[in-house]
């Protein structure tokens, strides 16, 4: 199927035209003899077109093909990421990138078009209502996104008769009598204080009145009381919200089509004080002064629960906690599963024997510290996230994914008897053993974080040679020893590996004059198909002798106290993302390959200023990310 699509999106040379549609995707290979696709029934035409990516569907557009307005219908599906590509926030990889004019020639040279998912900014938006109304009225959703919360106030979007979204970063109030009645999403990215004005208008008594339509509410700090929950529209299907719990009973089953529910109540003691909408699949819940978890096995649709605990209750949820039988996926969160300090000081253990695991569940992360003696999984538990619990005996023989913390030789031995395990992470375990570590043959992924091991050449040698299939290792370490680090810059990495992280942050030092450096040069190997290079380290260098494979698509060197010229390093010819934050890089000259999307340039030590970023070849890339780069309005 995958080459039949490939065949599919590449193109006969015969067939060209005018491009059709003019935007930032990879450029694909040589087109070959498609005539025979042409005849087919344009049901299966449609179907074929669904399965492209975006770049292969801007290639087919660029040619005056018979199935030109299949083609064209498929595109406009999206999402379109439409801006002017000065300095755009919405640049990311793989996006289908379009400017204003493009996208308006667009709609009204074909105004048959249905548009999806349109995602761009306010002051487009506005223009484009007036250039194209059609097209924006019709579509399935348009996407605002912001920065802050200042655009919202400057146009008036009340008069737009379209299916709206409105995604700020860090917006903290906003008037309700702004939202457009069609409204279908408010959401807040980074979570911050936020109210509506209306709530804390002297001139407003009333509680703010949100669109009638409102499909989603994420804003994490809107905190409302329970008095005010009527305001809360029953369409909502996505809610992120903060309640006062004033009264006995918290009641939200009004929300009858709510599917994905993240909500925090204070001062609720009890379940059997809150009533969820009994439909309700994803739950987050967060209640600091909450006793006991009562009830909750009655919510037989949940499918994902994530528990913020107490820890003064934390083994009710082991011992008295009856979940749901349909539970796919359970996270337990910060101090779960803790011990108390008085069963500390006892030296007892929470018996796993006593959890009930549902039957049913596929995932199941403890993200606390603690201890269990046993864990009795069920077989469809696939994957296993343990990195803040210590289990000292547990099924693991039908994992795929696994992440422990301080384990045995004994018990890290157990799991090269597994046949299914895929991805092994490690977390604060000593490794060093007289004898190196046994892996899983089957292993694709393996990481492993502030573990104590000398990586010796030796060790690295008879880790790897087991895994043959690794494709993904990640390190994480805070030693400041040369000897330990010194290794794994001077290595000949599996050939297969596609993604290589390397992140070493010491301890506070008094002076730099205490750090030991290695320099990375053509003794440091890397594979020939890796696609992902992460170092994050204040205790390498680079030479001119450093290589980068031409595969590389994201480069991160950050954190490097090193004046190297950029230009000296040959980046590779489809580099999409680049980050050199808190780097002293001097990038001056530096040419950036035209595939680049995502670009963070050099943040400390060195002068980075209007000069040395107008050397490079930056501004002509005239649709990367230059949030980060001061000189380009």
């Amino acid at each position: 199927m995958v080459s039949f699509l490939r065949t599919f999106s590449l193109l006969k040379k015969s067939y060209k035209s005018e491009p059709a549609l003019d935007a930032k995707c990879d450029n694909l290979a040589q087109p070959i003899d498609l005539t025979w696709i042409f005849g087919l029934p344009s049901e299966i035409v449609c179907l074929i077109l669904k399965e492209l990516p975006l770049a292969d569907l801007v290639t087919l557009s660029r040619f005056n093909l018979p199935i030109q307005d299949a083609i064209l219908q498929e595109l406009a599906r999206g999402p379109l990421y439409i801006d002017n590509l000065r300095s755009s926030h919405l640049a990311r990889v793989g996006r289908l990138r379009l400017k204003q004019s493009q996208f308006v020639e667009l709609a009204n040279k074909h105004p048959y078009l249905k548009f999806g998912k349109i995602v761009t900014t306010t002051r487009i938006c506005i223009n484009l209502y007036t250039e194209c109304k059609k097209a924006i009225e019709t579509a399935e959703e348009i996407e605002l996104v912001e920065y802050d919360c200042t655009p919202f106030f400057n146009v008036d979007l009340q008069t737009m008769s379209c299916n709206l979204t409105l995604v700020c970063e860090t917006f903290q109030s906003i008037d309700s009598e702004f939202l457009p009645k069609t409204s279908l999403k408010l959401i807040q990215r980074l979570p911050a204080p936020f109210n509506f004005q209306a709530l804390f208008s002297e001139e407003v008594v009333s509680a703010p009145i949100l669109p009638e339509h409102l499909k989603s509410l994420e804003v994490p700090k809107l905190t409302i009381d329970a008095s005010d929950i009527s305001i809360l529209p029953q369409t909502l299907e996505t809610l992120q919200i903060c309640i006062n719990c004033e009264e006995d009973l918290v009641d939200i089953s009004h929300l009858k089509v709510i599917s994905h529910l993240s909500i925090t109540v204070n001062n609720l003691e009890s379940l059997k004080e809150l009533i969820l909408p009994s439909q309700t699949k994803e739950l987050q819940l967060d209640c600091p002064t909450i006793k006991d978890f009562d009830s909750l096995d009655s919510y037989e649709h949940l499918r994902k629960l994530t528990i913020y605990s107490p820890k003064d209750i934390s083994s009710k949820l082991f011992t008295e906690t009856s979940f749901p039988r349909n539970l796919k996926v359970l996270i337990l969160k910060k101090s779960v599963v803790s011990l108390s300090e008085n069963e500390e000081e006892s030296n007892e253990q929470i018996s796993g024997r006593e959890f009930a695991v549902p039957p049913k569940l596929r995932e199941l992360r403890v993200e606390v510290d603690g201890n269990i003696g046993f864990l009795n999984l069920p077989p469809s538990t696939r994957t296993l996230d343990l990195k803040g619990m210590r289990v000292d005996k547990c099924n693991l023989s039908q994992i795929h994914n696994l992440a422990l913390r301080e384990q045995s030789r004994s018990q890290l031995c157990a799991l090269q008897e597994s046949d299914t395990l895929e991805s092994l992470s490690l977390y604060s375990s000593d490794l060093n053993f007289a004898e190196p570590i046994l892996l899983n043959s089957n292993l694709k992924e393996f990481c492993l974080h502030f573990c104590e091991m000398s990586y010796t050449r030796r060790q690295l040698d008879a880790m790897f040679s087991q895994v043959a299939n690794l494709e993904v290792f990640k390190l994480t370490s805070n030693s400041r020893e040369k000897s330990l680090f010194y290794p794994l810059f001077n290595y000949r990495w599996p050939r297969k590996l596609k993604v290589l992280a390397l992140e070493i942050n010491p301890p506070t030092y008094s002076s730099w004059v205490e750090l030991k450096f290695c320099t990375l040069g053509k003794q440091f190997h890397l594979p020939p198909s890796l696609q992902e290079l992460q170092i994050i380290c204040p205790l390498v260098r680079l030479s001119k002798e450093f290589q980068l494979p031409a595969s590389v698509r994201c480069l991160t060197l950050e954190g490097i106290p090193d004046t190297f010229k950029f230009r000296n390093l040959q980046l590779p010819p489809k580099l999409e993302y680049l980050s050199l934050m808190r780097s002293w890089f001097n990038i001056t000259d530096t040419i950036f390959p035209s595939t680049l999307v995502e670009f963070y340039p050099p943040s400390l030590g060195g002068d980075i200023g209007e000069k040395r970023l107008h050397s490079t070849n930056l501004e002509s890339l005239d649709w990367i990310n230059q949030v980060n780069i001061p000189f380009i309005s």
